[in-house]
Order: structure tokens, then sequence, then C-alpha cells
């Protein structure tokens, strides 16, 4: 594994006990190894721009402390399963259960589909968890979500502005003030992806003009369907998939809220939308009603997919399937086109974290693991979407993500970085909608979707179908 190349857990194990020794010594005391408030001793910067070996960082974060009694073992579940991010979470884990043995972490990856269902499982026979990422003000509201800042009030500096938005997964809104409710892992959103590939051999020479606007994303899909080698196009629809990288993405590019919004106003921004969605169907695969999320990226690594709106993760996504297609002569990133209603050219952006549960028994525990996981390497070497800390640019999270993976990331991967922060420095960020209950909306929306597809419905009737039964569940 790529990270062990960089520092192994014995290694790590070996510096903690070392470290440990030398308080034993100063303190004639047996001793553990603990994670310190490291951004009260070590100025953010000064690491950032001294510290380049991995070793050095968690120097940083270890010492010696008493042991303190019982061990305690707390219940991680993660959502993370993608090839790279098992990897970064047990890693981490494992260094960390190595350097702690009176706080042990016992990781369960659940995959996104199934986190809410075992979250509810575990809830309902009456075993408290203790942390799991995915945060959301809704998962807040169903009082799962314990506030941070009285746990870790001391780190909050560390982040970027964007985790703390209208929209974003880590804190929650009831008034004007953000609840701090999670600790951000990840920044990031949704771009249009082209292959700039398929766009040359059709003549297409600036494929920003290309795709300002829907109306030239169909023209340009006209010229790139050769099917079944590629469509130009594509929307997942199986049950259970995703509707934020079609949909909803839609819906807000054309100057609407998002999907439950039926603001009277909207209604012919929202049916245009449902249009268009339909009209692009015609270049997508005539699989795509059984197609999950990683169908698609599986139809974009064998070069299926000629366009599509995806987000910061498919790098961590394709490397280890295609990583031929991550160059910047094959892969374009763009932002979002335009809508007839829409407001111009945009970027979505979105923020997710840990949470520590309000059910846990042990707060300040799961608080010490927390802040292990956001210091230095260990948040900066998350292989999916960007970093969330202040403190770290495109070229710092290639040369983290080289030590890490030298299998999957090298230097090549800098311009991928560089893209994103670049669109998100130079076009408005709309965020990502936050509604409730997200699953029954989801699931209504969804079921409609596919009565377009199959030519049950139209828009008008879509629309017409979905607004008196989302306004009557959703919660203000």
């Amino acid at each position: 594994m790529g990270a062990k190349k960089a520092i192994s857990r014995r290694d790590f194990l070996r510096l903690s006990t070392a470290l440990a020794a030398g308080a034993v010594a100063a303190a004639c005391a047996p001793a553990a190894p603990q994670i310190v408030e490291v951004v009260k001793e070590v100025p953010v910067e000064k690491v950032v721009k001294e510290t380049v070996e991995v070793e050095k960082v968690v120097e940083k974060v270890v010492t010696g402390v008493p042991p303190r009694g019982k061990p305690v073992t707390l219940l991680y579940v993660s959502p993370l399963t993608a090839d790279v991010e098992l990897k970064w979470t047990h890693y981490w884990v494992d260094a960390w259960n190595e350097a702690r043995p009176d706080i042990q972490v016992r990781i369960e990856d659940v995959g996104w589909a199934q986190l809410p269902v075992k979250i509810k499982a575990y809830l309902a026979a009456g075993e408290p968890l203790d942390i799991a990422t995915g945060v959301t003000a809704e998962r807040y509201k169903m009082g799962w979500v314990e506030p941070l800042d009285e746990w870790l009030g001391d780190i909050k500096g560390l982040w970027i502005d964007m985790c703390f938005l209208r929209g974003s997964g880590c804190v929650y809104y009831e008034g004007d003030e953000p609840l701090w409710i999670g600790v951000p892992l990840y920044s990031g959103g949704e771009a249009l992806m082209v292959r700039k590939d398929y766009l040359g051999e059709a003549g297409i020479t600036d494929i920003m003009a290309a795709t300002a606007t829907w109306d030239d994303v169909k023209e340009t899909a006209k010229k790139i369907y050769d099917p079944p080698n590629v469509y130009a196009w594509c929307h997942e629809m199986a049950e259970g998939a995703s509707i934020s990288h079609v949909g909803a993405v839609l819906l807000q590019m054309n100057g609407l809220i998002d999907l439950s919004d039926f603001r009277p106003e909207k209604r012919d921004a929202y049916i245009e939308a449902l249009k268009w969605m339909q009209e692009m169907w015609e270049f997508a695969s005539p699989d795509s009603l059984s197609w999950q999320w990683r169908d698609k990226l599986t139809g974009w690594a064998t070069g299926m997919i000629g366009m599509m709106v995806m987000g910061t993760s498919m790098y961590g996504d394709l490397v280890p399937r295609a990583p031929e297609l991550l160059s910047p002569e094959k892969m374009g990133i763009l932002p979002l086109a335009n809508g007839p209603s829409g407001p111009g050219r945009q970027m979505r952006g979105g923020v997710g974290g840990h949470w520590i549960f309000k059910q846990s028994k042990h707060k300040a525990e799961c608080a010490e693991f927390m802040r292990f996981m956001s210091e230095g390497d260990q948040h900066n070497s998350f292989p999916m979407n960007l970093s969330c800390r202040k403190d770290v640019e495109a070229k710092r999270k290639a040369e983290l993500l080289t030590k890490f993976y030298p299998d999957w990331y090298g230097p090549e991967c800098e311009w991928w970085f560089d893209d994103w922060f670049s669109l998100f420095d130079n076009y408005p960020v709309f965020m990502r909608a936050g509604y409730m209950p997200s699953e029954e909306i989801n699931k209504l929306f969804m079921d409609q979707v596919v009565e377009l597809w199959r030519n049950s419905t139209t828009p008008e009737e879509m629309y017409d179908t979905l607004k008196p039964k989302i306004e009557a569940i959703r919660v203000k």
C-alpha cells in the first residue's frame, strides 16, 4: 500500500513510544501516547511550509501522558468505500489504534447508500454509535448529531469559510447563525466533465463556447454521439441512485434553489429543466434506467461517455480504473452550463465531514480522535475531493497524495486540483441545497424521473404531480 511506503504503522508506533519514553523520563511515571492541541504550540503555517515528511507531522501530534485506565472502544460507521478511501481510513485508524491502546476505534465500512439504514438499525437496537462520516443538517435535526464547539472549539479556526456557509453539511442554520455540527473532511462540488479528445476529434476547439449553455451542450452532444461506442451524455436512474449529479444540479443551473422549489414564479424554470433533462436522454445509454453510480464511472473509464456532470471526487474514483484518462489533454473540467432561466455559468459547492453521535457515551474520546484526524497529513492526505483546511494548495495536496499513494498519484495529478481551485475562484458557487425529509423527497422525484424516461408522463405533468406531494411533507 502506498501509504506504508511513506511511514508504516510500526514506524508510527515506534515514534510514539520513543516520544512517550521522553515524557516518562521527565515525569518519572509510565506514559502512553496521546494527541495534544498542536495548533496552540505549532503555527499552522510553519507546519505547511516546513513539514514535508509525514514523520515530522506525526511527531507534532503524539506525546506522552499518564494512561487512562480501562480502554474505551469507539464505533465508527464509515460510508467511505472507494478503493482509495478505504486505504486512507484504515491506515489512519490502524495507526491511531496502535498508538492509543486506551481509546480504540472499530471501523465498520457500510457505503453511502446503507449508512442511514445501518444507523437506524443500531439505534433501534439500543446500541449507541460514536462517530460517522456524512454529517448533514437533517441528521442533526433527527437528533443524531452532537454540536462541536464544546468539544473541538480550539480547532474551529483551521477550516475554510465554505465549511460554515448555508448548504455545508458541517453546519446547521436556524436563523442567521451557524451551529457547528461536523468536523470537515472534504470540500468540493460538481462541474461539467468533458472528454476533450472526443470534442477535438469532432472539430471542436473552443470547449468553453461549446458548453456555455444548455443549447450548446446539446449541439456538442450531437457531434460526439456515436452509439454504442460513445454516448454523449449520462444519467444514472437505478433504484437508490443519486439524484445529485443530474436532476438537482439541472434545477439549480436554471435558477431554482433545489428540487423542492415550487414557488409559482419558478414553475416555468422547473419545467424547462425537466424538458432539457428529457431531451438529453436521446444521447444517453439505453441502459441508464439500471445504472448506479459505479456504472457511470465504469462507462467513463471505458470511454463510453463523452460528457457528464461529476464532482471533485472523480479523480480518486477513476485512478484505480483508468489512470490514463486523467490528463488535461483528455479531460476538461468546466463550469456548469447555463440554463435559459439561469444566472450564468457557475459551480456547485459542498462540504462534508465527520460527526459525533449525540447518543455516544464517549464524546470526549471521540473528540480526541476527531482532533487527530484533523491534523496535518491525516486530513490533507484524504484522496477524494479538496482539502477543507486553510493552509493547503494544489501543490501540497499533490505532494501528499504522491507520498501516500505512489501507485496512483504523482506530480501529474496537480492539474486536477489547480483546475478545480481556479474554477471555484473564478465562478459563482451555489451550495448543495438541504431539504428535509431528503430520502422521501428524493424518492418522489426519482419515481417521476423514471416515468418521464418511459414517456408515461410529461414535464408539465411531472411538475404538477410532484408539487403537492413534496410540499405536503417538506419541513420548512
